[in-house]
């Protein structure tokens, strides 16, 4: 979807404006009501949000800027008056800072070797939801990777994490498998159900196709965990189908997403640049795969994720050179790391730089939102008026 300030002529709503009645309903709805559950008044000091972009800037649709602004101007709409906005790849980043420090974390015990693999530390998060997938590769400042000095300057906080590579796949994700089951299922059991009947393919109801996708969602569920799966899929075409399936025919089923997959990882190796410029001149080797999302419980996706890593190293295996998959990261990591990062440029005085500043565009989402919300109060006013005289 384009992102769009301004609305069309015909009286449509703009992105803007859909966004802004989604912040306002956070703000008052979530926000605002659990404050007041606290006896906490929420006028007495100004809230700020840290937005959180589903994508890295780098890869949305529309430039940075022009992304960046559209969400802020959003914020502004909905009636927040301080506001910042952080991609996932930060977010990522700084969580998994803050759960794994690696500034303190060279213990005295420990000899040159262990030191070295600490300070040259990568680590890959992989996250697949059902529409999409998101590569985030984190590692040693680059700065660290190039000779420098016996100066002052050469300190500890060049051992800082950085994001070294981001991407993401709008199209991959656990909801492809789904409908990699929905069509195999479509041209066998069904096919075959159908021509039993002497139906067409047309003659499959809406509510049947629902019923059916879910069940290959149930199916797959079981597939992530269990070798063979059998899902009872009720009254497609007035009839209780059975659905079986083992976890080697999925994984064929799916091997053009697992070719994706591998590019999608490829990809985001290459751009992470592992080649370590020190004086040894070693590669920098993945140390660890962060998983989440749904997505990544299938077990051709874990097997695939394996393989990518180990064809970017010069070592025979990612066990080789050390890569496991871990499981430090869950769906609210990434909300955890907005919020850490939002204390953080708090911390580092940038604190005007949240402060969202009114202009004529802003000024007019508001003047837009607020009729929308007061439209929407007349009409809760007179449904719970009706609801009265219904009661009587």
């Amino acid at each position: 979807m384009e992102l769009s300030s301004s609305s069309s002529d015909a009286g449509g709503v703009s992105v803007t404006s859909v966004l802004a009645m989604l912040m306002r309903h956070i703000r008052t709805a979530q926000v605002e009501s659990t404050l007041q559950r606290l006896s906490i008044p929420h006028d007495s000091y100004e809230l700020e949000y840290n937005i959180l972009l589903s994508a890295a800037p780098t890869n949305s649709s529309s430039s940075p800027s022009t992304t960046t602004t559209l969400l802020l101007d959003a914020a502004y709409a909905a009636g927040l008056s301080r506001a910042r906005v952080v991609d996932t790849a930060t977010a990522y980043q700084v969580c998994y800072q803050r759960k794994y420090p690696t500034n303190n974390n060279n213990d005295d015990n420990d000899d040159d070797a262990e030191k070295k693999n600490k300070k040259n530390k990568v680590v890959m998060v992989v996250d697949m939801g059902k529409t999409q997938t998101t590569v985030v590769v984190l590692g040693p400042n680059k700065k660290t990777n190039e000779k420098e000095d016996d100066n002052e300057e050469a300190t500890t906080g060049n051992n800082t994490m950085t994001v070294r590579s981001s991407i993401r796949s709008k199209t991959l994700g656990a909801g492809s498998v789904d409908l990699r089951l929905y069509q195999h299922f479509m041209e066998n059991e069904i096919a075959a159900a159908l021509l039993k009947k002497k139906n067409t393919a047309s003659s499959l109801s809406n509510k049947s196709q629902h019923r059916l996708l879910e069940g290959c969602k149930k199916l797959k569920h079981l597939l992530s965990q269990l070798p063979e799966g059998q899902v009872t899929v009720e009254n497609i075409m007035d009839v209780d189908l059975k659905l079986s399936l083992s976890a080697k025919v999925l994984q064929e089923l799916c091997q053009p997403e697992a070719e994706e997959l591998k590019r999608l990882l490829g990809r985001a190796l290459s751009e992470a640049d592992l080649v370590n410029n020190a004086e040894d001149e070693e590669e920098l080797i993945v140390s660890s795969i962060e998983i989440t999302g749904g997505g990544c419980r299938i077990p051709w996706v874990k097997e695939t994720i394996l393989e990518a890593v180990a064809a970017k190293t010069t070592t025979d295996s990612a066990a080789a050179a050390g890569a496991v998959l871990s499981y430090s990261l869950d769906d609210t990591s990434a909300a955890l790391g907005a919020a850490v990062w939002g204390e953080e440029q708090q911390d580092n005085d940038n604190d005007e730089a949240a402060v969202l500043e009114e202009t004529e565009t802003r000024q007019a989402l508001r003047s837009f939102e607020e009729k929308l919300t007061e439209f929407d109060q007349n009409f809760q006013d007179k449904a719970d008026l009706m609801n009265r005289i219904e009661a009587h």
